[in-house]
């Protein structure tokens, strides 16, 4: 189990609550925002406890999808590139399991973009 109890309100909610309640943390609680990029007292961040959480991300896959986008914007890019390779990783192949959420929120990034700027 990675979540103790004495962590955070979010590294609860992504093991065992509901995706509405993880978006409402993340669009409506600062210290939720700031917990984005702390690990907690196993060393996880809230998104590695997200996506390992099987029944959450089922329930409904393009609102998990969209949580999780939601996570990696929070973040911001050098922390987000940073989760990626987490020390306490449960994928022994050393790939995030988030990586299709990294690169849509590149596209997003540069989606709007001018070239000629």
């Amino acid at each position: 189990e990675d979540v103790g109890s004495d962590d955070t309100e979010l590294h609860r909610a992504c093991a065992f609550g509901t995706l509405a309640h993880i978006r409402h943390l993340l669009l409506n609680d600062e210290q939720s925002i700031n917990d984005l990029n702390t690990p907690n007292s196993k060393g996880i961040l809230p998104i590695h406890i997200f996506t390992a959480n099987g029944a959450i991300v089922t329930s409904n896959l393009l609102e998990a999808e969209e949580v999780a986008l939601l996570m990696v914007q929070l973040m911001g890019p050098e922390k987000a590139i940073q989760s990626l390779h987490p020390p306490t990783s449960h994928d022994s192949s050393g790939w995030s399991p988030f990586v299709y959420v990294i690169g849509q929120w590149v596209h997003n990034l540069h989606k709007d973009a001018n070239p000629h700027a």
